[in-house]
């Protein structure tokens, strides 16, 4: 398959430690074609600012090893849709400095979880979630050539983004062409979407059009899922070996819309070379997609 007609491009959640340049090499020396960071531990509050040096590295090896789209996604605290008044406060807060921190790295995509709102009702959560959004995008400075996305959820108790059509409220309502969509493959089916034969994946095209429209997809991540359709968990595994499955993932990669947006695995890592192995997995399932 030459690179002529290879619409793919693949990469993974990379770690950041040690300094945010390393992850550049690591997404490099995985073989990714893009690649995606936490700037900072994705399980506290703090952010520390990225080193002047370190900035610098970063943006010197992206350019040199051709990684793009890079991607930030923020960490697990942040809760847009919050009722908590502190919770709601600190994930503005978090919010703001990563879009700064996509500015110094160039990076092109920063991807959020949009939250719960923790039994106050989805139209709360909603409401919060667009107010969190109009106050820290509206007045910053984040490069309009760039794109915040809201991560599709999977369904669990009180989240917002599980249903195409509460992700579109969102959006209409924040109303900024720097707002768009990560599309989550566990996550869409833990919601109930089928993505696994042409019918069903039709389906779930028609639905995408009628709620926030296809074009707002800039990002895949793609992942299998450890349970069933509409389980509403979101438990990602390894590609093939899931209930999304291989021919579930053929059929996807089959279409020629999802075909030319990039896709970030977060597959479980519990040996040395699960990411190597998923990598290798899902482009021999892409090759297998374009030559049937």
């Amino acid at each position: 398959m030459t690179k002529l007609n290879w619409p793919f491009k693949f990469g993974y959640h990379v770690s950041a430690s040690g300094a945010v340049w390393k992850a550049v090499e690591r997404a490099f020396l995985l073989k990714c074609d893009t690649f995606q960071i936490f700037t900072s531990t994705p399980r506290g509050w703090r952010r520390p600012p990225i080193p002047e040096k370190d900035i610098d590295k970063f943006l010197n090896e992206a350019e040199k090893y051709n990684l793009r789209p890079i991607v930030i996604h923020l960490p697990y605290l942040p809760n847009f849709a919050s009722p908590e008044e502190e919770t709601w406060e600190k994930s503005k807060q978090v919010l703001t400095d990563e879009l700064i921190k996509a500015n110094l790295l160039d990076a092109d995509y920063v991807v959020i979880h949009i939250g719960s709102h923790k039994g106050k009702g989805i139209e709360f959560g909603i409401k919060r979630v667009v107010s969190a959004l109009t106050e820290v995008l509206v007045p910053s400075e984040f490069d309009s050539k760039r794109r915040l996305l809201l991560e599709t959820s999977a369904g669990a108790k009180n989240q917002v983004g599980v249903k195409f059509e509460e992700i579109a409220q969102i959006i209409d309502a924040v109303n900024d062409e720097r707002l768009g969509v990560c599309f989550d493959t566990c996550h869409v089916f833990a919601a109930g979407y089928d993505i696994r034969t042409p019918e069903t994946l039709e389906k779930v095209k028609e639905q995408l059009d009628q709620t926030f429209g296809r074009e707002k997809i800039y990002l895949i991540h793609a992942n299998d899922s450890k349970f069933e359709l509409g389980a509403g968990k979101d438990r990602h595994w390894h590609i093939g070996e899931g209930f999304i499955g291989k021919d579930g993932f053929r059929n996807f990669l089959s279409d020629p819309f999802f075909q030319k947006i990039p896709m970030i695995l977060e597959t479980p890592i519990k040996e040395k070379d699960d990411d190597a192995r998923n990598l290798l997995t899902i482009r021999m399932l892409a090759k297998e997609a374009l030559n049937s």
